[in-house]
């Protein structure tokens, strides 16, 4: 990979869209190119916050361990997703949550130093910054308000609408959630146990609403599920958004 292709990186990004190839050529000094292992981590609970990361290639997951010893799937990331923004400007001192390869991966990491310098100079950049961190508030009061009031099938059927639309593919049986999410990671992501999510997936299937294939999750009918499912939380729906805490 050389530098011309980490700015075509970079500004494939949300965050750098304002801005032209000259000026990202700037943070390339701050830039460093990594290749994780599957079951390495780009960054472990209680380290400090010193860069933020681009998925290149390959997948990942980030979570927060619980006080059982369990974990909470936050989110699964894919090649081109910006994460690990929050941790730069919190006060509240290192990382709550981990982030770590579930598959092989390239990826690239900022540095905490010169993308505040950077942000200070384009004030573009740090608006989408600061809706991208409004967008991840937003979310996660989302999930704790689903958890504590959504049942498990409701539960698994909105984060799969958000999978879909994160990372869906649109096909003639529907749209294919091209994101690798095995049941422990979704069970992870909805609070619940294996064994109960994968019984909401085989009633989700029973009602047609999905399909699983070899772990492959494909969504029949996106609007059929909103309907079945809606979004009591946001009437009318929302975006998605690349989450990346």
């Amino acid at each position: 990979m050389d530098r011309v292709d980490e700015v075509a990186i970079l500004l494939r990004t949300d965050i750098f869209q304002d801005v032209s190839p000259a000026e990202v050529s700037s943070l390339l000094p701050a830039v460093h190119r990594h290749s994780l292992a599957k079951g390495a981590f780009f960054y472990r609970v209680g380290e400090e916050s010193t860069a933020i990361w681009v998925l290149v290639s390959g997948q990942a997951k980030m979570a927060m361990p619980t006080p059982g010893g369990d974990e909470t799937v936050l989110e699964v990331m894919v090649a081109g997703q910006l994460f690990g923004l929050p941790g730069l400007f919190s006060t509240r001192g290192p990382r709550v949550a981990h982030s770590v390869a579930t598959e092989p991966c390239i990826a690239l990491s900022i540095e905490r130093d010169a993308l505040i310098a950077f942000l200070e100079r384009h004030p573009a950049t740090m608006r989408r910054i600061m809706t991208r961190l409004a967008d991840l508030v937003r979310e996660y009061v989302e999930v704790i308000m689903l958890a504590a009031h959504e049942d498990l099938r409701g539960r698994v059927a909105r984060r799969l609408l958000d999978l879909a639309g994160l990372h869906g593919e649109s096909g003639e049986a529907g749209t294919r959630i091209s994101a690798r999410v095995p049941q422990e990671t979704l069970a992870g992501m909805v609070g619940a146990t294996r064994s109960k999510v994968n019984g909401a997936l085989a009633k989700l299937a029973a009602s047609n609403h999905i399909s699983v294939d070899e772990g492959v999750i494909t969504v029949r009918d996106l609007e059929r599920l909103r309907r079945d499912y809606p979004d009591w939380i946001s009437p009318g729906g929302r975006p998605p958004v690349s989450r990346g805490a």
